[in-house]
């Protein structure tokens, strides 16, 4: 019985920005059914000299927004970040990709036997000279069926890149806690690894506070021992309430790229 190729009504959209000269072009690429779920991406394309952010960008940076709440027979939808780099950035510490990215999404549809119609808004940044708000829309039908294999090789790629878990990266343990300085709160947080990669840098998440605001981190190394440590403030007048298990530690260096869920109480 012949396969119904993947239907897609919308793959391309203009990118809506404020500066005449904004040069991104944003694909949907529509990908493949794996089971219980649909994996496709989005490519946001850039020259090398420009930029754009990962989920933490850093203090100057626009994280990429999905807004997925037009779409039907879609239940769940994440990203899979593919490894950033770290540089420098009008005189701060940013966190993105130069050249633009594939942004590989796992979109979960209520009834896997049917088409998801989407329904999606990308809002992200630009940096080169400047730096500027973008967003692009699609619509778009991903039927249950395989793509065309050409299709699949941008976001096999950046699945590739996909950050490893603590256990596939060695890590041996991790524990944080909150600790008073002179300034306020901080989260202070320490990891230790089988191998250390070269010049780690540590970024702290509360994935389960919303609420609560981690800024960067300092991070330094001794032998297998990585510790880091970041202000963080919660609104409303409890303060921090520390959720280990809540919390994302991801550790990115060249050639390295880990995500560490959770970490216990220290002694």
């Amino acid at each position: 019985m012949m396969r119904t190729l993947l239907l897609v009504l919308a793959l391309a959209t203009p990118v809506a920005a404020g500066h005449a000269a904004d040069p991104a072009t944003v694909r949907l690429l529509p990908g493949w059914r794996d089971g219980g779920r649909h994996v496709a991406a989005l490519e946001i394309a850039l020259p090398a000299e420009w930029h754009t952010y990962w989920r933490v960008p850093g203090a100057s940076g626009i994280p990429p927004r999905l807004d997925w709440s037009g779409s039907s027979n879609l239940r769940d939808a994440s990203i899979v970040w593919p490894h950033p780099e770290v540089f420098e950035s009008f005189g701060v510490r940013t966190i993105g990709y130069r050249g633009g990215v594939v942004l590989p999404v796992l979109l979960t549809p209520g009834d896997p036997e049917a088409a998801i119609d989407l329904d999606l808004t990308l809002s992200f940044g630009i940096c080169k000279d400047i730096c500027v708000p973008a967003e692009a829309a699609f619509t778009a039908t991903l039927m249950p069926a395989d793509a065309v294999p050409a299709a699949q090789a941008p976001i096999e790629a950046a699945l590739a890149r996909a950050p490893r878990t603590a256990n596939e990266a060695g890590v041996i343990d991790a524990t944080c806690r909150l600790v008073h300085n002179g300034d306020g709160m901080q989260l202070a947080a320490s990891v230790e690894l089988s191998t250390m990669p070269e010049s780690p840098v540590a970024v702290i998440e509360a994935a389960s506070r919303p609420d609560l605001w981690i800024g960067e981190a300092e991070t330094s190394t001794t032998g297998r021992f990585l510790t880091a440590a970041a202000p963080v403030e919660a609104a409303g007048a409890a303060g921090p309430v520390l959720d280990r298990q809540g919390l994302r530690l991801t550790l990115i260096a060249p050639g390295s790229y880990v995500e560490i869920e959770g970490c216990r109480a220290p002694g």
